[in-house]
């Protein structure tokens, strides 16, 4: 099976970082063609102060880079799943849109629901409103390097 894995590298490596290098040799060990789409946030600091900006107003939300690469990459390789890990900041949801144009199926790893739910709220493999405030409070490891998009489950 060809697999398009797509994971927006922290500027620090990071745990996710470190399952996304395990998940490539695992699935190439069982025979497996990965096709690894990379952007890091290193990235970011080479940006001049007005790329910056428009990056800031535009990219993050909707970058039109990783959408024309990862579209032009499926064109290319031809995937049967795309495995979408951290997508934040220079990846963004663009992806998706990539992902839904080409008719690639698509899997999301549990680890990265922050999406989804803002870190705090899932505890214990449930959503739990009582840590609610947890959401809201930065955690050191993340600052600049996921933000608060990112999940810690337990």
């Amino acid at each position: 099976m060809k697999i398009l894995l797509v994971h927006n590298l922290y500027r620090e490596l990071g745990g996710e970082d470190e399952v996304v290098k395990t998940e490539i040799k695992l699935l190439r060990d069982f025979g497996h063609t990965v096709i690894p789409y990379f952007r890091s946030n290193a990235e970011f600091e080479r940006f001049t102060f007005i790329q910056k900006v428009r990056f800031l107003f535009s990219e993050m939300i909707w970058s039109k880079k990783s959408f024309e690469d990862i579209t032009a990459l499926i064109d290319r390789e031809k995937p049967d799943l795309a495995h979408v890990h951290n997508i934040f900041y220079l990846i963004s949801p663009s992806v998706y849109s990539a992902l839904r144009k080409n008719a690639s199926p698509l899997s999301r790893p549990c680890i990265t629901t922050g999406i989804f739910v803002p870190r705090g709220f899932f505890t214990a493999g449930e959503i739990s409103v009582r840590n609610a405030w947890k959401a809201v409070l930065p955690r050191r490891s993340s600052i600049g390097a996921g933000g608060d998009l990112s999940c810690s489950p337990g």
